[in-house]
């Protein structure tokens, strides 16, 4: 189990919610978090090319961390429209590497060769 946030920080009262119905709209995943704690904001992810459905996750955020992990703790596994909810602390996403901008070459740098490509022995194949 993931130890979840530290106190005080902008994620301290946020849930992960997965394995939601493609059908289930904000109002109905807030409705269902609303009876353990305050709900601020409910959000399911949908996908951005029609027809716009939930991608089968969202976000619950309740107005305190205590909220939040007595929420968790009732809600995860709990049957919603048929579906068994996986409920999860939210966590701060790991930083991704930087990507270029169109037009842009990459600043990663490649590992510099120190063999001659002919040197190399390819599995399944003969080395020159």
């Amino acid at each position: 189990m993931s130890q979840g946030v530290p106190s005080g920080s902008p994620l301290a009262g946020c849930l992960f919610v997965s394995n939601l119905p493609w059908t289930l709209g904000e109002e109905q995943l807030k409705a269902a978090f609303a009876q353990h704690g305050e709900v601020l904001e409910a959000r399911v992810q949908r996908f951005q090319k029609p027809p716009y459905r939930s991608r089968g996750f969202g976000f619950v955020t309740l107005r305190t961390e205590a909220q939040a992990r007595s929420a968790q703790a009732l809600m995860h596994g709990a049957e919603l429209a048929g579906r068994s909810l996986n409920v999860e602390l939210s966590e701060p996403r790991e930083p991704r590497f930087p990507r270029p901008q169109p037009g842009e070459r990459s600043r990663v740098s490649r590992p510099q060769r120190t063999h001659s490509p002919l040197q190399t022995a390819w599995p399944g194949g003969c080395s020159a």
